[in-house]
Formats: C-alpha cells, structure tokens, sequence
C-alpha cells in the first residue's frame, strides 16, 4: 500500500519552497545578503529541495526540472564558497 501524504502537507511544501525564494530575493535585493554569499545560496538550495518535493509529489514536470536546475546552480555556487574559504 502507497503512503499517501495529506494534501495540506503537499501544498505546505509549495508555500514554504515559495516563501524561501521570496526570502532569498528580497535579502538580495534590499542589500542585506550577497547574491554570491553563503546565505543567499544556502536559502537557494534548501528552497529548490522542499520545492521540487512539492513538485514530485503533485506531478508537477516542469517546475521539478527549473528547480533541479536551480538547486544545481546552488550546489556549484556553495561548492565555489567553500573552495574559496
């Protein structure tokens, strides 16, 4: 028998992944986190995992590969911080 989570749960997932990129936005942009920065990155990343979650779990294609992508470049961009540190 497959687990099923409730669909409240499901779409938590897409409100909080959402919410964490507008959160990473709005640091870039007001001046308060570095769009090259640790933060900035780290917020990418955590957001494209529970977003593509959210994406898995409603069949959603499109916005899995644009956040795979996403935390993709967030991985390299982590990957270069830590190398250069």
């Amino acid at each position: 028998r497959e687990l099923e989570m409730p669909t409240f749960a499901i779409e938590l997932l897409g409100w909080v992944g959402s919410a964490i990129l507008i959160i990473a936005f709005y640091l870039v942009t007001s001046g308060r986190a570095n769009g090259k920065g640790l933060l900035y990155n780290t917020l990418n990343l955590v957001a494209a995992v529970v977003y593509a979650t959210y994406a898995i779990l409603r069949h959603l294609p499109p916005v899995f590969v644009v956040q795979l992508f996403w935390g993709t470049i967030s991985i390299i961009a982590l990957h270069k911080i830590y190398k250069n540190s």
